[in-house]
């Protein structure tokens, strides 16, 4: 049960895609985050003894899901400087504005 239940996490779990737009980025992360709450949702409340093979297993997914939480953060980034940049935009506009 446990394999299967790596197995099956380890497919829902590609690494993030690169060079793509932040709504792809988005996309894809909340399609991976609904197939694994989907499987997780069947894992029972016992934690149960792994193996050493399960054990990489559990590494690659933490692996994976670091990569994640690193593509979003440097999505995050983007988009915080693309608010700033529009916000600095809307003040030179109303500083235009007022001049004329």
């Amino acid at each position: 049960m446990i394999d299967e239940l790596l197995s099956n996490l380890i497919a829902a779990t590609p690494l993030p895609p690169v060079d793509v737009e932040l709504e792809a980025l988005l996309a894809a992360f909340q399609e991976m985050h609904a197939r694994r709450q989907e499987i997780l949702g069947s894992v029972p409340p016992q934690r149960p003894t792994c193996t050493a093979d399960q054990q990489r297993v559990l590494a690659e997914l933490a692996l994976r899901e670091a990569a994640w939480a690193a593509a979003l953060a440097g999505a995050r980034s983007t988009l915080l400087s693309h608010r700033h940049g529009i916000a600095q935009l809307r003040q030179y506009a109303a500083v235009i504005a007022g001049g004329l």
